[in-house]
């Protein structure tokens, strides 16, 4: 089990928000009455024979024309086009855009009550949980860092005391040009635990952290290499956990699970936390339950 501090500026949630915001503004929209063609040519017609006064509003901001028959002289009931709108046809098409993103997100929410319905009363496949005594393979871990000294030292020390062979155990946290003590306390870890821990400074190349694990990667000699982010606190069973699965030659990948650790700060790291529950504890057991292919994160 990992634990991860839920950074306050994602904004993940925002963004969200705002999508489904757009979408049920579009949807508002979507329901005003939709003047067809014919309609449209019924209500010219009727203004250039005369056989109706016809008052139409155009609005250019919003692309549409709406009509309004005044008077129908050979019509006993209003024409059928009163009252509704012709839109443009940027509107339209954005209109189908909406109804085709309706369509997938009910799919989605069709697909996520499968999930949860089998999470809740299916059988649940952990087949390696209970590995406990093994000939334990070597294991490299990579911690990818720039400017982490608030939580380098917090997971290497939770590293150096995880239940795993120490001999089969090499960390190499990977100082990607960070401006702070970040390499001071990889190095400080590293000259009281040279065996174990052998740091990677990084002074060239691409920006970023899949960079910084491609140039790290070439160092790797064993044949499992986890990856933790900085601000993990790995428990002291998780690298046995990681690790039992490999024992079947048909996994070639596996995830942990993140656990955040501040969820009772504040209202955001609240919700962050019922999204994680929501990937974890349903989506991604729910496809190992039904043997599906999961997802998988950048650590």
């Amino acid at each position: 089990m990992k634990k991860k501090c839920i950074n306050n500026k994602n904004s993940n949630l925002l963004i969200k928000a705002g999508l489904y915001l757009g979408l049920f503004g579009l949807l508002v929209a979507a329901v005003v009455p939709d003047v067809s063609a014919s309609q449209a040519n019924e209500a010219r017609d009727d203004a250039a024979n005369g056989s109706a006064q016809v008052e139409i509003k155009e609005d250019s901001v919003a692309g549409t024309r709406t009509y309004y028959p005044v008077r129908a002289a050979d019509r006993e009931y209003p024409s059928s086009y009163a009252g509704k709108t012709e839109r443009h046809w940027i509107i339209r098409v954005l209109l189908m855009v909406l109804y085709i993103i309706i369509f997938l997100v009910c799919i989605y929410i069709i697909r996520h009550y499968i999930f949860t319905i089998n999470r809740l009363f299916g059988r649940q496949r952990q087949p390696y949980l209970d590995v406990d005594t093994a000939d334990w393979p070597e294991v490299t871990i990579l911690i990818p860092a720039h400017n982490e000294e608030p939580v380098m030292a917090g997971i290497l020390g939770a590293l150096l005391e995880v239940d795993y062979p120490q001999d089969k155990l090499t960390i190499i946290p990977i100082n990607d040009r960070s401006a702070d003590k970040t390499g001071e306390i990889v190095d400080d870890f590293a000259a009281r635990h040279p065996d174990i821990i052998k740091p990677f400074h990084r002074k060239k190349g691409k920006h970023g952290k899949a960079a910084a694990l491609n140039d790290c990667t070439e160092l790797v000699e064993t044949d499992i290499m986890l990856v933790f982010d900085a601000d993990y606190i790995p428990g002291k069973g998780l690298i046995k956990q990681l690790v039992a699965p490999f024992f079947d030659p048909e996994v070639g990948a596996v995830m942990g699970r993140v656990v955040p650790h501040n969820v009772k700060r504040n209202l955001l790291t609240r919700l962050l936390d019922l999204e994680r529950s929501g990937g974890y504890q349903v989506d991604q057991q729910a496809r190992m339950n039904l043997r599906l292919v999961p997802q998988y994160g950048g650590t």
